[in-house]
């Protein structure tokens, strides 16, 4: 289905969202290696996300300066946020030596670069819809598995993006909503790529932890 026929673009992220959403349920939050390496897989993209948005930043020009001032303030709300997510796996008995990145994880953030750099920096909005979006549908979710498993380890990360993120997305739909539909189905193509990419981190998280779930299971 093209965009604009018979279902508007948010309409579209919120259903490739409730798919990726059952992906994260399935996911062994309770499983203490797993969610340690989710928090570390975290923080090693969050740690790209203020260089990301500065670079998009960077690629519009003055005609667009309302899209350059988004991008860094957005960069400026997501300031050191990685170090939340380190510091939850430190608070769970791991570093992040222990952990490093995924190739998965790398293959999510990576190609984000090239969206920005060889693409439209637009594109990157729908990275942004990702993670946001998952975040504010199963980050309460998230946040409850974790603290029944762990206690009150490692959870700031995700309390922090669960609160917060609401605002963020709405104003990340508000700017796709002014996009014509050629950029809006640019947007909706990094999206569907991103959460594909981060389904397949999960899965790949589950495997190193020898979890068996049906993300484990996936090829």
């Amino acid at each position: 289905m093209k965009l604009g026929e018979h279902m508007k673009i948010r309409e579209k992220f919120e259903a490739r969202l409730k798919k990726a959403g059952a992906a994260m349920e399935a996911f062994p939050w309770s499983d203490r290696a797993a969610y340690a390496n989710w928090l570390a897989q975290t923080f090693h993209y969050v740690s790209h996300s203020t260089r990301l948005l500065a670079l998009g930043a960077s690629r519009f020009d003055v005609a667009a300066d309302a899209l350059h001032q988004r991008f860094l303030k957005h960069a400026s709300e997501e300031k050191h946020h990685e170090f939340l997510a380190m510091r939850d796996v430190t608070s769970l008995g791991y570093t992040l030596s222990d952990l490093p990145a995924l190739p998965e994880t790398k293959a999510f953030y990576q190609c984000q670069y090239y969206w920005i750099q060889n693409v439209d920096p637009r594109a990157f909005f729908g990275y942004i819809v990702a993670l946001e979006g998952l975040a504010v549908l199963k980050g309460s979710f998230i946040h409850a598995q974790a603290k029944a498993a762990h206690g009150g380890k490692g959870l700031s990360f995700v309390k922090t993006h669960a609160e917060d993120d609401p605002e963020h997305l709405e104003a990340a739909y508000a700017f796709v909503d002014k996009f014509p539909e050629e950029t809006q189905r640019l947007i909706y193509e990094t999206f569907e790529q991103s959460c594909s990419l981060y389904e397949h981190m999960l899965g790949a998280i589950a495997r190193e932890a020898g979890v068996s779930t049906p993300l484990s299971r996936a090829a």
